[in-house]
């Protein structure tokens, strides 16, 4: 029995830190591939730079998906929140009012999900879908006749990426504390992981769903913020792919999508530079954007089979 005991422990064990290892395996076989190139100095600055993006915005996104409530909408609110900002600071020529815009309009979307998700009886993610394409529809069309919006008169020209990760790190570390340590985040994992139970421990899933939007609608509204700051512009496509690398790094971060018991904010970050490192790497050895969408496909169908499979042989019934 102590060996059966001993084997599950190792066997978890290794699942829990298999994200991890798999980070540093990657960003080894890079550098061996590239013959150093992926770990230049001016390549690691261009990864800091990607990865924030990514990890803010998975750190605001994992509270939904904790819940079991899954967000398909966050690259349309990062989009028409970065065009909204740029028009009305460019209008008031004031960067203070543009990232005041971030913000509040990060938080009024949370907001818009989170009813949505309260009131219709219909799986979240339908809903975000149609949220996020009509969010990416107005942000063009509020950009009218122009194709690019630059903002670099407010925000200047140059770089600080030390600043982006201080951001980052700040914004991880009040998530950690909240998702780990409150009651909001265990009562997340109840209602992600069987809201029967949630409901019969006295658990709102109505609170739980707000406070996880609300946090999502923070990592828009910082996530908006970073991309002003680094691009200088803002277009139709801005944050195109963010919402599918957030799914991903969740998912790659070991984290299983139903949400439950199992969730973790490690998961978000740890996620997002395994998905980064894994695009920077396949550009930087040349290989083409087809074939690095069918690199992340099918990376992203594996993970999700082997944490789905670990999550449902633990599952209590619903």
């Amino acid at each position: 029995m102590d060996e059966k005991k001993n084997g599950r422990f190792n066997a978890q064990a290794v699942f829990r830190f298999a994200p991890a290892i798999g980070l540093v395996l990657i960003v080894v076989f890079f550098a061996v591939v590239s013959k150093g190139r992926s770990v230049s100095p001016a390549n690691l600055n261009i990864l800091f730079n990607q990865v924030v993006l990514t990890a803010l915005i998975s750190i605001g996104g994992i509270f939904a998906f904790t819940a079991g409530a899954l967000d398909m909408s966050m690259s349309g609110c990062v989009c028409c929140t970065a065009i909204i900002a740029a028009l009305v600071g460019n209008a008031t020529g004031s960067p203070v009012v543009m990232i005041i815009v971030c913000i509040v309009m990060g938080l009024l979307l949370g907001l818009l999900k989170a009813g949505f998700a309260i009131t219709m009886n219909v799986p979240s993610f339908m809903v975000t879908i149609v949220l996020g394409m009509a969010l990416t529809s107005l942000g063009n069309v509020l950009l009218g006749t122009q194709s690019n919006l630059s903002v670099s008169e407010l925000v200047g020209t140059g770089q600080n990426t030390a600043l982006y990760i201080i951001l980052l790190f700040v914004f991880y570390l009040i998530a950690a504390v909240i998702f780990n340590f409150t009651t909001f985040g265990k009562g997340a994992k109840i209602v992600g992981g069987n809201p029967r139970a949630a409901d019969q421990t006295g658990i709102s899933s109505v609170k739980v769903k707000l406070y996880a939007f609300l946090l999502g609608g923070a990592g828009i509204a910082l996530t908006s913020i970073v991309v002003l700051l680094r691009s200088k512009s803002v277009n139709a496509s801005t944050a195109g792919s963010l919402g599918m690398d957030m799914m991903v790094a969740i998912v790659l971060g070991g984290m299983p999508l139903a949400g439950g018991a199992k969730s973790k904010i490690s998961a978000a970050l740890i996620g997002a530079a395994i998905i980064t490192v894994l695009n920077n790497g396949l550009v930087v050895i040349g290989v083409d954007s087809g074939a690095i969408q069918l690199v992340r496909g099918v990376l992203f169908l594996v993970v999700v089979y082997i944490t789905g499979f670990s999550y449902r042989t633990n599952l209590l019934p619903r």
